[in-house]
């Protein structure tokens, strides 16, 4: 009497399942390999574009009877199917485990009559156990269908090794090329239904329109935010566009046909459809990001002696840079003042890629001046997109007033500025100056200027920001008339003409009459700057107020070098060296910075640190032959005393001497042979830091010999090869050639005669093409 399989123990019962679902399988196989093999057969039939390209009524005819055959396939498979018993799979378990004599069969059955023997029950349960201790490791094979006798031909091997190769060669059109054959088209086919695609990518990117071909599998990369059109002329039903997940009907338009206009910022498969199976075309789209722009400074923000400040900056973008702006905030832990946020913007209405330049700023009226900032640049690419340099601490240089009125007006508007002066004491101390106006000149905005910011001082209140804003302005501008006259106008005019040259210079799309129009606006501002300068300095002279050794002759300003070079950078750019014209506009911006400083004023702190770097020099020659005691602490006090001479030439110079960076590093090598006790191991490294010194003072004493050829623009002295300050020509640490009139008349004489050739349209193509690509690099 058999009892069934819950008797038996979980794990055989876990194996005699398996093996059912083994049986399955071998059934299965064997029952519908033949329809399995007409499916392989069919998509290999698809892949190559057989049914297809069949006369739509025959391919409707292979289709049904196709499909006739897979039924009556299907049909047999399902009458030979048959679902394995739970004895079956135990005798499976027994035959793959190699069992004798059915074990399994005595574990579930039960011999009759032993219900009421005690006996004849005990006697077999140790039959039972007798045999479970006979089952060792149960195993179970695999599937055995035994295809090769129903398929003696082995027609189903073959089908399956085309399928793969068919399936290797379509790649992805596989899943088209199936539906196609499933679906035949009748009256207008899609081959025949025309579909055009482009992309137009951003107008800020530059690129032109991108054509997307129906019969190419190669992935298609767009910059992202371009614009997808689509046209599919022909046929009635509606189109639909697929990228992705996302689905779109197109639009009727007029005149026949359908239309649909997308943004592309995913990539994806995108396809066109009609109907269920029909695919009309098919793309990969891949999405190029907009990179962020790149900006940073080239070089350490350097201050003039004009305590104008020099920000040399270089920005990136992959499709072009549109402006670049400065930004400064007060290092955390200084005082609180009122003032407006620095934000400068240094570049604008640029599209170039790359964008390298420098812009002198004059900060010395921000209420900030004095203390430490965090400086950093913003670059703004053309799509609104920005990206942010390093910050960098920064101390922003404080103007130096001469005349003596001016720095009282200085110093009180510090107070102002601090907040640590009573206001009434302030604004009396203005009204003792507005009470002689001889001081100031009698000027009478200086006089209404004072007057008013004394009154405002004496009304407002501390808490009205707006008002203390006013103030600080109108003592400011007070101060900078007393001291310079008319020049601070002049001066603003004439950056204003530097930048928009420069900007001209950049652009391509520029006209050589724009660029001669803004050349001349900059000759005529830097004139007027000149001219500001002079009187402003005759002025001052006249006043009795001491000129820090200027030259007594130095009276008037020779303006026929200085107009020279600005036409001859005029010239450049007419003949379309415009990249030469631009480093000539740098270094006459230089020229002009540095002519700011005021006529024949010496540095004296450069002057103090060329002898501090010669007595350094001495002593370290000192500390070679010799062998004093405690050498290691005095080689270390005198590269600190190096450090501190490099800080203050940083300040008073904006350039510190290479030299001087690898003096520090053989004295610090000095001082640890010396530290060891090897008086021999650091006299190289002495000799060596010694020789540097002599390098760091030869430098300076270069840079301090190029900023006294300032005296000679005022003398007019600008003959040989002396550029108006007195110093080689454009001698600014890079080459600059400066063409002779010869050689102007002859790239003159040249680009004139490519223009001509270029206009003359009876030329061949080709040659044509060649000349205006020599007019393009010209």
């Amino acid at each position: 009497m058999r009892l069934g399989p819950s008797r038996l123990d979980n794990r055989i019962a876990w194996y005699a399942g398996l093996a059912r679902i083994v049986l399955w399988l071998e059934s299965a196989a064997a029952s519908f390999w033949p329809a399995a093999t007409l499916v392989g057969f069919f998509v290999i039939l698809a892949v190559f574009g057989i049914p297809t390209a069949l006369p739509a009524w025959l391919h409707l005819i292979f289709l049904i009877a196709y499909l006739a055959v897979l039924g009556l396939a299907i049909r047999h498979g399902l009458r030979q199917f048959s679902a394995a018993s739970y004895g079956a799979a135990e005798r499976k378990v027994e035959r793959d485990s190699a069992l004798r004599h059915r074990p399994f069969e005595t574990l579930v059955d039960c011999p009759a009559g032993v219900d009421g023997d005690e006996t004849a029950a005990m006697l077999w349960r140790l039959h039972q156990e007798r045999k479970r201790a006979e089952i060792g490791r149960l195993r179970v094979g695999l599937p055995q269908p035994n295809l090769p006798a129903r398929d003696p031909w082995a027609l189903r091997l073959l089908v399956a090794i085309v399928l793969v190769l068919g399936i290797a060669i379509a790649g992805p059109r596989t899943g088209r090329l199936v539906m196609a054959a499933l679906t035949p088209e009748f009256g207008s086919a899609t081959a025949a239904i025309p579909v055009e695609a482009w992309v137009k990518p951003p107008a800020y990117t530059g690129l032109a329109p991108i054509l997307l071909k129906n019969d190419s599998e190669a992935r298609v990369p767009v910059p992202t935010g371009s614009t997808l059109e689509v046209h599919v002329t022909g046929g009635s039903s509606t189109p639909r566009l697929t990228l992705g997940d996302a689905k779109d009907d197109f639009k009727h338009i007029e005149g026949g046909g359908f239309a649909i206009t997308r943004t592309l910022t995913t990539a994806g498969d995108l396809s066109v459809h009609r109907g269920w199976f029909s695919t009309l075309a098919q793309w990969q789209i891949d999405i190029i990001p907009d990179q962020l722009p790149v900006v940073a400074f080239t070089a350490p923000p350097a201050v003039m002696q004009s305590s104008a400040i020099k920000f040399d900056y270089h920005a990136t973008d992959d499709y072009g840079v549109a402006e670049i702006q400065l930004k400064a905030r007060r290092v955390p832990g200084q005082p609180d003042v009122v003032a407006e946020p620095i934000d400068i913007t240094l570049a604008s209405g640029q599209t170039e890629k790359e964008l390298r330049g420098s812009s002198y700023q004059d900060l010395t009226a921000h209420p900030w001046a004095g203390m430490q900032v965090l400086v950093k640049l913003v670059a703004t690419d053309v799509a609104g997109q920005t990206g942010e340099s390093q910050e960098a601490v920064f101390r922003l240089p404080e103007r130096r007033f001469v005349n003596d009125v001016a720095m009282e007006i200085a110093a009180i508007r510090k107070h102002v500025i601090f907040d640590d002066e009573p206001r009434f004491k302030l604004a009396l101390e203005l009204f003792n100056i507005t009470g002689h106006p001889d001081v100031f000149g009698e000027d009478l905005s200086v006089f209404l200027a004072l007057k008013a910011a004394a009154t405002e001082l004496r009304r407002a209140a501390r808490h009205d920001n707006d008002a203390t804003l006013d103030i600080e302005d109108l003592l400011w501008n007070a101060a900078l008339k007393i001291e310079d006259g008319n020049r601070p106008q002049a001066e603003k005019d004439l950056r204003t003409a530097e930048e928009a040259l420069e900007k001209a210079l950049k652009d391509p799309n520029a006209s050589p009459s724009e660029i001669a129009r803004l050349t001349q606006n900059l000759k005529d501002a830097m004139n007027r700057d000149l001219q500001a300068m002079a009187e402003n300095l005759q002025k001052q002279m006249q006043a009795g107020q001491k000129q820090d050794d200027a030259d007594p002759n130095s009276q008037t300003i020779d303006q026929h070098e200085l107009n020279d070079q600005v036409d001859k950078m005029n010239q450049m750019a007419q003949a379309g060296s415009r990249d030469a014209a631009q480093d000539m506009l740098d270094y006459i911006k230089q020229l002009l910075e540095n002519m700011k400083t005021g006529a024949g004023k010496p540095n004296e702190q450069g002057k103090k640190s060329l002898q501090d770097l010669k007595d350094m020099a001495k002593k370290q020659r000192d500390m070679e032959s010799g062998s004093e005691p405690n050498s290691a602490e005095k080689q270390e006090a005198l590269r600190k005393a190096l450090g501190e001479s490099a800080r203050q030439i940083g300040e008073s110079m904006g350039n510190i001497p290479q030299a001087m960076g690898e003096a520090d590093k053989a004295m610090r090598n000095a001082t640890k042979a010396l530290q060891r006790g090897t008086k021999g191991g650091a006299q190289g490294d002495q000799e060596d830091a010694a020789g540097k010194l002599d390098e760091a003072a030869q430098d300076l004493s270069d840079q301090l010999s190029q900023q006294q050829g300032n005296e000679t623009i005022m003398k007019g002295d600008g003959e040989g090869n002396k550029d108006p300050l007195g110093r080689s020509r454009f001698d600014t640490g890079r080459t600059v050639h400066v063409p002779t009139d010869r050689e102007m008349q002859r790239s003159r004489a040249i680009l004139d005669e490519l223009r001509k050739r270029a206009g003359e349209h009876e030329r061949p193509r080709q040659e044509l093409d060649y000349l205006q690509r020599l007019l393009q690099q010209y």
